[in-house]
Formats: C-alpha cells, sequence, structure tokens
C-alpha cells in the first residue's frame, strides 16, 4: 500500500509539473508574441519616421537648387554680359570677350562646395551650350533633353537620369533667361551634385548598427549605393526585391522581407511622386528583434 501511495503521488506530482509547464509554455509564448509584435510596430515606425525626414529633406534641397538658379537667371548682370555676347560679332574679339566675361559671372555658382557641378548657357533656338563652366561642354548641343525643352518655359528639375557625357546618373535645374521685354535670350542650367543627395538619404543618427536607406528609380536602377551592398557590380543590373517592385508600382508600404542581400529585414517603402524614384528604409530583423529573441 505505502508504494502504492507513492506511485500515486509521483503521478499526481508530474501532472501539475506538466500542466504548470504548460501553462508557462502558453504564457511564454503569449509574451514572446506580444513582445514581437510591440517591436515590429516601433521599427516600423521608426522606419517610417525616419522615410518621411528623408523625403521631406530632399524635397527641400531640389527647391533650393531651383530657387538659387532661378534668381541667378534672373540677375540683370547675367542678362547684360549675355546680351552683350549675342550682339558680338561671331568669332571676334568682342565675342570672345564677352564669352570670357559670362564665363567668369558663372564660376562662381559651379564647382566644389558650390550649388552646381557645371551650370551651361544653351541658346534658345538651337540649344547649343554657349558657355560653360566646363569648357569641354561648350559648342555641344541638348536639343533632346527635358532640361533645354522645359526650361525655355519656366524653372524646371530634370529627375535624375543617365548622362551619356558623364556616364553616370545626373540631375539638371534650368530657368529661361530673358530680357526686360520678355524675349527669351538663353536657357541657363545647373548640374545637381548627387552626392549631397547621397548624404541626405545616408544620413544615420548612430542608434543603429544595420539600418540604411537608399534610392532606386523607375528602372529598377540604384540611384543612391546602399551602405552595406557587398559589391557595387551586385546592383549594376538592378534591383527587384518584393520591396522595390511593390514600391515602383507607385504605392508606399511596410513589409518583412528578404533585401537585396537575401538577409531578412523590416522595411518601408516609399513612392517619391515628385523625383519619380522609390525609397528604400531597412533594418535586418536580427536586429530589430535582438531583445525579444533573448527573452525567448
Amino acid at each position: 500500500m505505502k508504494l502504492g501511495r507513492l506511485g500515486l503521488a509521483a503521478q499526481l506530482a508530474l501532472v501539475f509539473v506538466l500542466f504548470a509547464a504548460g501553462i508557462l509554455l502558453v504564457l511564454g509564448l503569449l509574451a514572446y508574441g506580444s513582445g514581437r509584435a510591440g517591436l515590429q510596430a516601433a521599427t516600423e515606425s521608426e522606419l517610417l519616421s525616419k522615410a518621411v525626414d528623408i523625403e521631406t529633406a530632399l524635397d527641400r534641397w531640389v527647391a533650393e537648387r531651383r530657387s538659387d538658379l532661378t534668381i541667378f537667371a534672373s540677375s540683370p548682370d547675367l542678362l547684360n554680359e549675355m546680351e552683350a555676347l549675342a550682339a558680338a560679332a561671331p568669332n571676334s574679339g568682342a565675342a570672345a570677350a564677352a564669352h570670357a566675361q559670362l564665363v567668369r559671372a558663372l564660376q562662381p555658382h559651379a564647382g566644389a562646395g558650390r550649388p552646381y557641378l557645371v551650370v551651361l548657357v544653351l541658346d534658345p533656338v538651337t540649344a547649343q551650350v554657349l558657355a560653360a563652366t566646363d569648357p569641354t561642354e561648350e559648342g555641344k548641343y541638348r536639343e533632346n533633353q527635358p532640361y533645354f525643352l522645359n526650361g525655355r518655359n519656366g524653372p524646371y528639375v530634370q529627375n535624375v537620369y543617365y548622362s551619356t557625357t558623364l556616364q553616370r546618373p545626373a540631375m539638371t535645374v534650368s530657368a529661361p533667361l530673358r530680357a526686360a521685354d520678355g524675349r527669351l535670350v538663353a536657357v541657363l542650367a545647373g548640374r545637381i551634385d548627387l552626392a549631397e543627395m547621397n548624404a541626405i538619404v545616408q544620413a544615420r543618427t548612430g542608434l543603429r548598427q544595420t539600418d540604411e536607406a537608399f534610392l532606386v528609380n523607375s528602372a529598377h536602377l540604384i540611384v543612391t549605393l546602399p551602405r552595406q551592398a557587398p559589391n557595387v557590380a551586385v546592383l549594376q543590373h538592378g534591383l527587384y526585391t518584393a520591396a522595390v517592385n511593390q514600391c515602383l508600382t507607385q504605392t508606399s508600404g511596410v513589409t518583412s522581407a528578404p533585401d537585396y542581400r537575401g538577409v531578412p529585414a523590416l522595411i518601408v517603402y516609399r513612392w517619391l511622386p515628385e523625383r519619380k524614384m522609390c525609397l528604400i528604409v531597412k533594418l535586418d530583423q536580427a536586429e530589430a528583434f535582438a531583445s525579444v529573441w533573448a527573452f525567448g
């Protein structure tokens, strides 16, 4: 009888332990799921906030470049220099002097640490580059470029495009140069330094290790290089991740999916209608869920 009673007690103890373990398991799973969901929501909110900040900063930067060029195009001194060149006989000493003076007027606006990489003055009819801060640009024709075609009518921003001259992406702002009577004298164009765009997109707080942001154009090509890209060549043939594919349908949202490295990530994708590009802001899931995995 004593052994039987001990056997029953052991059985009851085992039932109690299993029951308690079941309760702990269920509570643990609920806590884990709740913690993971909370972390995911907080991370997605953080990434979305960063995406909005980047978009705002990009719009402000482009607006500044457009405003700078528009103000410069309305400068009476620049108009006088352009009209002096137009009035001089071709290939004459007066034309050479007027051209040199016009280039000197352009120089303070182009180069390292200045608003534009290069500033061009184009003939309003033929689109020939009459003067430029880069002499190699002069004499070329830009009749098919949107910044010329639209710049004749008003201030215009040509979003990122592939420049065959530069053999790399470029972005150009333009504005008409008009006489006092409204006559179109020339088109002024300034090529923006995309390094500034890259700096805006890649700005970081230092609170995360695997966070990054980058831009992709409508052809699936990288515009600003991801910070963690293992090899630039890997990305030269376009990016076709789930987030990019969805974003290029001109929608914005959030997803949990592999990134361009095949690493699981939390990703905010945002279509930028003014820039005709997709902004990707992401964080590796391993970092986002590190604390809840430790808890689990």
